[in-house]
């Protein structure tokens, strides 16, 4: 049975989709139980929470483990090391998951053509997912699965987001 690349990128969208919808769902009671999990464990937990969630596809982003922390008094520059650590640690995995796929996704005839737009341009929506709102898990799968080189995934993907995390915790720092 030959791997299509329609399918796998069927099956991201359609997790991508489920579990987004599961957390918005649930967001309130996910959050009040980060902040419990926060008071209870500290800085352990930050670190547990920042790897979970940036190594799944939903819209809690690694701030709400700064704000919590901030919020019970931990100490931010921690935090902020504890949160970009986790960070780091699943934004690495999820693009080695995605690299599991490469050589399934190029045997694919059409693939060719969808690795050249996703070198092309790929790299935009793996900064602005980095910085931005976008869901950032989806755009490290598909840098591994079309394999994006690793020193760009660094630099349009990494790079990024540890600077987001510096900027908010650096503003948490300051106004709170």
């Amino acid at each position: 049975m030959r791997f299509k690349l329609s399918r796998l990128l069927g099956f991201i969208g359609f997790f991508v989709v489920f579990i987004f919808l599961l957390f918005i769902i649930f967001l309130n009671q996910i959050e009040y139980e980060i902040s419990n999990l926060i008071a209870g464990y500290g800085y352990g937990a930050i670190l547990v929470i920042s790897f979970i969630v940036d190594v799944l596809a939903q819209p809690i982003g690694p701030e709400i483990p700064l704000f919590s922390g901030k919020l019970l008094g931990l100490n931010i520059f921690y935090v902020a090391l504890l949160t970009i650590v986790g960070s780091i640690t699943a934004t690495y995995i999820n693009y080695k998951v995605g690299g599991l796929f490469y050589d399934k996704v190029c045997e694919e005839r059409n693939c060719k053509k969808y690795l050249e737009l996703y070198q092309k341009y790929g790299k935009y929506g793996l900064f602005v997912s980095a910085i931005g709102p976008i869901p950032y898990v989806p755009f490290c799968w598909l840098s591994g699965a079309f394999g994006f080189p690793i020193r760009k995934f660094l630099f349009y993907g990494l790079i990024p987001r540890i600077i987001r995390i510096i900027v908010v915790s650096i503003a948490l720092f300051l106004f709170f």
